[in-house]
């Protein structure tokens, strides 16, 4: 509980050095409440789930808040600065946020072991809005009782929490397994259209705490108003379904994800959207996974994927000796060191349909210069080009990851 120095000398001594004392030990719960957490799952990797269900993220924000406003005060420089403070918290706040606000700041300010009723009610008379300010703290006078037995639930409502989400692994397990004949996972629908974001390290190794809460703040942002699931099978990946409507709303919600992953510099992912139903719910898991072992054996160029940028590569690269003699085949001159210019050129143009202008832009290279390496590139082709456009355009993809 937060403990106020003897108001009385700072009332008469017009004093306000107790603001920023108030302010820090405020900033002390906030910091507790994450650190109970922490100790009542014994496991950090639940730690979102418990502050996302519980609400813990936004009361340690509203208490950071709160102590803002105190050290606000303290500069303002006047004792009644902190009155004024908790009245404009008690009237913009109170009607959606009373529980966890009202006792905070009533433990503060009224409740404080050394604050007397009688020089609270002396403060209150040097304000010319007395009765507002009194109707406010009559207010979360009578919201404390209450309150007080909805803090001390916390923990126990953490543990169960904890519990839950160790089930909820299980439940997750049982249906990759397909041992599951569940409609639901949690709050979690199978019946939806699957998206799915794994994320891992770059260069290998476990995910830091940091890495944990912060990408799973960004994408339960992104994905607000919808489902979501978290699974962590080891220390080294984050997985994440999300519950989309329809196919739409899914690879809307893959376009944002793979918009901000891309920023990630240490960290790779993978996105895959799949059907509605247990079969979809596995299938983005394992086409996941595809994408991250191809990863993990070739250089994929970009940090972030999806599984239909990696699909055909994957499969044809399955069989490293057949890839390369088909390689070898279609390019024929094109495939050697020397023509890797011509090769990026040719890929880039077959990738936009065969659009010289997009070529150009995409490449960042006059037309004129595209225009002359597509006919060195078909003149190392011979007519292979034109007879076999597709095959030419895989082996193109497959050269990419065999150099690589």
């Amino acid at each position: 509980m937060v403990s106020i120095p003897d108001l009385e000398s700072t009332a008469a001594g017009g004093s306000v050095y107790w603001l920023a004392e108030v302010a820090a030990a405020i900033r002390r719960e906030a910091d507790e409440i994450a650190a109970s957490v922490s100790i009542a799952l014994d496991d950090r990797r639940l730690i979102p789930t418990a502050m996302g269900e519980l609400g813990f993220e936004s009361l340690r924000a509203n208490l950071l808040g709160i102590a803002d406003t105190f050290e606000i005060g303290h500069a303002v420089g006047t004792p009644l600065a902190a009155l004024r403070v908790v009245n404009a918290i008690a009237e913009a706040h109170l009607p959606d946020r009373a529980i966890t606000l009202v006792y905070y700041v009533g433990q503060s300010i009224l409740w404080g072991q050394h604050i007397q009723p009688l020089i609270l009610q002396t403060c209150l008379a040097q304000d010319q809005q007395v009765e507002r300010s009194t109707a406010a703290y009559q207010l979360m006078a009578a919201y404390l009782e209450q309150v007080e037995a909805s803090i001390h639930s916390y923990k126990q409502r953490t543990r169960e929490i904890g519990t839950r989400a160790v089930e909820i692994e299980r439940e997750i397990l049982a249906v990759l397994d397909g041992d599951s004949t569940a409609e639901r996972i949690g709050a979690y629908p199978l019946q939806a259209w699957h998206l799915l974001v794994a994320v891992w390290k770059l260069k290998g190794g476990d995910l830091t705490q940091e890495e944990y809460d912060r990408i799973s703040a960004m994408i339960t942002s992104i994905t607000h108003g919808y489902h979501s699931l978290t699974f962590r099978p080891d220390k080294e990946r984050l997985t994440i379904w999300a519950a989309a409507p329809d196919p739409r709303t899914a690879t809307t919600l893959k376009d944002e994800i793979e918009l901000c992953l891309a920023q990630e510099s240490e960290l790779a992912a993978a996105l895959s959207e799949g059907e509605a139903g247990r079969e979809g719910f596995r299938e983005v898991f394992r086409d996941a996974e595809v994408v991250r072992r191809f990863a993990g054996q070739h250089d994929m160029r970009r940090a972030v994927a999806s599984f239909d940028d990696v699909a055909l590569p994957a499969l044809l690269l399955s069989d490293r000796r057949l890839a390369t003699r088909f390689v070898d085949f279609h390019l024929k001159a094109l495939a050697r060191p020397e023509h890797e210019e011509l090769r990026q050129t040719l890929l880039a143009y077959l990738a936009v349909n065969g659009s010289i202008a997009d070529a150009s832009r995409n490449l960042d290279v006059h037309r004129n210069t595209i225009y002359h390496r597509l006919d060195r590139a078909r003149a190392l082709l011979a007519d292979h080009l034109a007879h076999r456009p597709f095959e030419v355009h895989v082996a193109l993809r497959l050269k990419q990851y065999l150099d690589g």
